[in-house]
């Protein structure tokens, strides 16, 4: 009978806690990106029933206006960060999920899919709505490339209910972080099917922005709950977080030397219940 060694326990990577650190930065980036859009943008823009020159019109100062390029970049550059972020989300439901962890790769796959249709949404129309607007277009024709990034949130919420639900669903089962944020990432995956109805009805886009919004406050919070407790495997294939290691095993915080301890004594028990399991018995068998 072999013994077990520490190398084939599956530790958390080192590059884990600075994917989640991308989920702040990304959610920092939204918020800005929302702020700034706001104060400068909005204030100035036509109201939606007004004719569709005069919104040309406008769009077509937009292109020379380096605020509102600088918030279409912000805007964009959260693919760079979510990327990151659902890739280091991943390895850490996977190991508390245990099996095929079928549940963490939906998530990461939805992830990854919310981190692309808005950006992509968002460069389509910077560079056609903007440019045929600069470049005298037909109006009628800028116009119906003008929301396209609003509505792209509605889509986003298809995949960032299974987000938001998949991962709900391993906080709340194993216990990797506060029950709370499982409990509010449950209620915003329903906000967000709910804002889908945009695709329908897209006078409703205001619920998409919004779902979007808190989706990304989410993640941050989320981030920070799994920074304070950083991962580490336990007995069972279960993730634990500060204040979450059972009985017998050292509570939190988690330092790698706590981590090296706890993985040790895992092995130790194991072997020792291997080296029973193999002993010859009284009748040598």
């Amino acid at each position: 009978m072999q013994s077990i060694g520490l190398d084939t326990i599956e530790q958390a990577s080192p590059w884990e806690r600075l994917a989640l650190g991308s989920g702040i930065l990304a959610g920092g980036c939204h918020i800005a990106f929302l702020a700034l859009f706001v104060a400068l943008i909005a204030p100035a823009m036509p109201p939606m029933e007004a004719p569709a020159a005069q919104a040309a019109a406008f769009y077509a100062e937009q292109s020379r206006n380096p605020a509102y390029l600088l918030i279409s970049y912000l805007f964009q550059a959260q693919l760079l960060l979510l990327v990151p972020f659902f890739g280091g989300l991943f390895g850490i439901l996977r190991r508390a999920e245990g099996g095929s962890g079928a549940l963490a790769a939906s998530v990461f796959a939805a992830g990854v899919a919310v981190a692309v249709i808005s950006p992509l949404a968002e460069m389509i129309e910077h560079h056609l709505l903007l440019g045929l607007a600069a470049a005298g277009a037909d109006p009628l024709i800028v116009r119906g490339f003008d929301g396209m990034a609003p509505i792209s949130f509605a889509l986003c919420g298809f995949p960032q209910a299974v987000a938001l639900g998949g991962t709900s669903a391993i906080i709340l089962g194993r216990r990797l972080a506060s029950r709370w944020l499982g409990w509010i990432g449950v209620a915003l995956a329903a906000l967000s099917l709910a804002a889908t109805g945009a695709l329908a009805a897209p006078e409703l886009f205001l619920i998409g922005m919004l779902a979007a919004l808190l989706f990304k406050i989410w993640i941050m919070a989320l981030s920070v709950a799994l920074l304070r407790g950083p991962p580490r495997t336990l007995p069972g294939g279960v993730v634990g977080v500060q204040g979450a290691a059972p009985r017998g095993y050292p509570a939190a915080p988690c330092t790698p030397t706590t981590q090296r301890k706890v993985t040790a004594r895992v092995v130790e028990k194991a072997n020792n219940i291997m080296a029973k399991v193999a002993r010859p018995t009284a009748y040598g068998v």
